[in-house]
C-alpha cells in the first residue's frame, strides 16, 4: 500500500513521518505522502508523469464506474413505483441504497486509490493540502470519465427510452418544482458541507484513527449522505435532492440528456471544499507536541 495522506478511512495512519530516514526524498518524489508537504511541492505537476497516480487514478475509473451504475439503476428502479409508495418511502429507500454500496465501494478502492469515487473528496483534499494537483487532476478525470461510462453502460443495458424517462436522483430538478438555481446551488452547497465535514472527521482525523479506524470510518461517511440524500430528497416535490457526487452526475445527465443546472453540482460541491480547506488549514487537526515512541513507529513507512 502506497503512502497517501488522503486516503479515506486511513485517518492519515499510511504516511511518512518525519523521522523516517528517507522523509526529504519521499517528500519531494510524493508531496501528499506526509502532512508537510508545500503548495509548491503539492502544484508541482511532475507528479502527472508517476505511472502509480495512473494506476491508482484507473481504481477510481472503475470504481466511480461501478457506482453510478448501480446507483443509477436504483434511480430507476424507484422511479417505476413513484406513482405507488410515497415520496418519504421512495426518498428513504434511496437513501438506503447509499448506505448499503457506499461503504463497500471505499473498502473496494481505499487500499488502492484511496477510496475517494467522488470528485468533490477528492477536490476536498487538495484544498486542505492532502492531496497533491497531479493526482487530483488524473483522480477527477477518471472518475468523470468513469461516471459516463457507467452511465451510459446503464442507458446500454435498458435502453434509451427507459434510462431518458427516469429521474435522475440529486443531479435533476423539473423547471416547476419551484427551487430556482440558486436555491438549488445553497441546498447542494449546505450538503456537501455537512458531508465533508463528517468525512475528514471520522475518516482523516487522525485523533481519530482508533476509535473510527478504516472499518467504521467508511460506513458513517455512506451514513451521512444516505441521510442527507433522504432530507433534501423530500423537501419538495420534483426535487430529488442534493448530489454530493458531481462525477456521479455527470455520467448520469450525460447519459439521459438532462443537464439543465448540471453546473449547481460542481460549483456547490467546490465551494464547500475551499471552505473547508480553509477551515482544515486553519484548525488543523495536529496532535499537540512530539509523537511519542509508538507513534513514530506507527507512521514508518511500510
Amino acid at each position: 500500500m502506497s503512502a497517501f495522506v488522503g486516503r479515506i478511512g486511513g485517518n492519515q495512519r499510511f504516511t511518512i513521518s518525519r523521522y523516517d530516514p528517507e522523509f526529504n526524498q519521499i517528500k519531494k518524489d510524493i508531496p501528499d505522502a506526509t502532512t508537510e508537504g508545500t503548495w509548491a511541492e503539492l502544484c508541482d505537476m511532475r507528479g502527472l508523469f508517476k505511472m502509480d497516480i495512473w494506476r491508482s487514478g484507473l481504481i477510481e475509473f472503475w470504481g466511480s464506474l461501478l457506482n453510478t451504475f448501480t446507483s443509477g439503476a436504483a434511480a430507476i428502479s424507484l422511479a417505476k413505483y413513484g406513482s405507488s409508495y410515497s415520496p418519504i418511502t421512495i426518498a428513504a429507500a434511496g437513501g438506503l441504497s447509499i448506505l448499503l454500496t457506499l461503504p463497500l465501494f471505499i473498502h473496494a478502492a481505499g487500499p488502492a486509490s484511496g477510496g475517494h469515487i467522488n470528485s468533490m473528496i477528492t477536490i476536498a483534499t487538495f484544498t486542505a493540502k492532502l492531496a497533491a494537483l497531479p493526482r487530483v487532476i488524473v483522480y477527477v478525470f477518471m472518475q468523470n470519465l468513469g461516471g459516463v461510462a457507467g452511465g451510459f453502460l446503464l442507458r446500454a443495458g435498458l435502453g434509451e427510452s427507459a434510462t431518458l424517462g427516469a429521474v435522475v436522483p440529486g443531479c435533476y430538478w423539473a423547471p416547476d418544482t419551484g427551487i430556482t438555481d440558486g436555491q438549488a446551488f445553497l441546498i447542494e452547497f449546505a450538503s456537501c458541507c455537512v458531508v465533508l465535514f463528517i468525512a475528514f472527521g471520522v475518516g482523516l482525523d487522525p485523533r481519530q484513527r482508533d476509535i473510527f479506524g478504516p472499518a467504521l470510518g467508511p460506513i458513517l461517511i455512506g451514513l451521512a449522505i444516505a441521510i442527507i440524500s433522504f432530507i433534501t430528497g423530500i423537501m419538495r416535490q420534483g426535487y430529488t435532492g442534493a448530489s454530493m457526487n458531481p462525477s456521479r452526475c455527470l455520467g448520469l445527465v450525460s447519459a439521459t440528456q438532462t443537464f439543465r443546472g448540471h453546473w449547481v453540482t460542481w460549483s456547490g460541491a467546490i465551494a464547500a471544499s475551499c471552505l473547508n480547506g480553509l477551515f482544515y488549514i486553519l484548525v488543523p487537526p495536529h496532535h499537540a507536541g512530539p509523537p511519542k515512541d509508538e507513534e513514530r513507529a506507527d507512521h514508518k513507512h511500510e
